[in-house]
């Protein structure tokens, strides 16, 4: 019997990239044989993502009184580790802060598996906190890139620090996208952080111009966020499997002010749709490589975002050389490679 991993997130009935990304992995190690158990720190109905019925989910207190709340969530953890007696919990982004504490006088094993690191935040205290904690008390911690692996490995001089990309998600067989339909893809959440409003600027741009295009927007729109209606914008509620939208799509376009590792960059890539993109941190150049599988444009210009999305609109010829190159280097996060390294790291 493999040992029994806890992963434990904020929030597992989310339908972010977060979420997804920590359901595929639990799904994943369950196949390859680990006992698998889910830990969310909010309550909710099941997930958003198919979950493999062999795992069970476990839910932390539900008191909306912050500083009782916090409390509360380290006792019902140490509850949740003495009855199960998991090898190793895996704890998703700033979840670390209730898992040290309430492991105290645990054999578990601690793993950090955060999805965002910034060197811009690396001089506010909240930042040097956390990852002061984590590379001290963690026997792992876990980013995403090598970039970001690297930076936190030379900040503070630890070699528990390691880098697994995250794998494509898209499930069963992939048909590369014939790059013909006048149709511009954005997939994320509709919010001022995935830059969706300088996206709405650039399109009224490029439709000036390209009004027999359109932009497919998919995603669950922020509260907060005043979408303001567009002409060639059509949105589409989040889904779980959203295949078909990058199969008719022609381009994909990132026009984040802040992100990590984006899944949704892999698996536009995987479909072989050249890529615009924002400057969003260090890893977009990490994932895209300028003018060989995409474009990249500094954050919040509008015009030169709309002016990289009509240029693969008007030239199919370099519409198809970058989408080929974006095919290509999509291969090193196929599923299979990423889940290799996590089996090594978990054994």
């Amino acid at each position: 019997m493999k040992k029994h991993i806890v992963l434990f997130n904020d929030n597992v009935n989310k339908s972010g990239g977060t979420e997804r990304m920590a359901i595929l992995l639990a799904n994943e190690l369950y196949l390859r044989g680990f006992k698998i158990t889910l830990l969310s720190l909010y309550i909710g109905k099941g997930t958003f993502f198919p979950l493999n019925p062999g795992i069970e989910i476990e839910y932390l207190s539900n008191l909306k009184f912050k500083p009782l709340k916090y409390i509360a969530d380290i006792f019902c953890m140490r509850k949740v580790l003495k009855k199960m007696q998991p090898d190793i919990v895996i704890s998703i982004n700033n979840m670390f802060f209730r898992t040290l504490p309430a492991s105290i006088g645990s054999k578990c094993r601690l793993f950090s598996w955060h999805h965002r690191v910034n060197p811009i935040d690396s001089s506010t205290l909240r930042f040097k906190i956390l990852n002061i904690l984590i590379v001290r008390f963690s026997d792992k911690f876990i980013l995403l890139s090598k970039q970001n692996a690297d930076f936190i490995r030379k900040t503070y001089n630890n070699k528990n620090v390691i880098s697994i990309p995250n794998p494509l998600t898209i499930q069963g067989k992939i048909i590369p996208s014939s790059l013909q339909n006048k149709i511009v893809l954005y997939a994320g959440r509709i919010c001022k952080e995935k830059g969706t409003d300088l996206l709405l600027q650039a399109w009224r741009i490029v439709y000036e111009k390209f009004s027999d295009w359109c932009l497919q927007i998919v995603g669950q729109l922020d509260e907060k966020f005043l979408f303001e209606k567009t002409e060639g914008v059509v949105i589409n509620n989040a889904i779980a499997n959203i295949g078909e939208f990058y199969e008719s799509a022609s381009i994909f376009v990132i026009p984040s002010r802040t992100e990590s590792l984006p899944l949704v960059v892999i698996e536009a890539k995987s479909f072989g749709l050249p890529i615009v993109s924002t400057n969003w941190g260090m890893n977009a150049k990490d994932m895209i490589q300028e003018e060989v599988d995409g474009f990249i444009v500094k954050k919040n210009d509008a015009t030169a975002l709309a002016e990289k999305m009509m240029l693969l609109m008007e030239n199919e010829t370099l519409r198809r050389q970058i989408g080929t190159a974006s095919l290509q280097s999509s291969r090193k996060y196929a599923l299979d490679v990423i889940m290799d390294k996590w089996e090594d790291l978990l054994k």
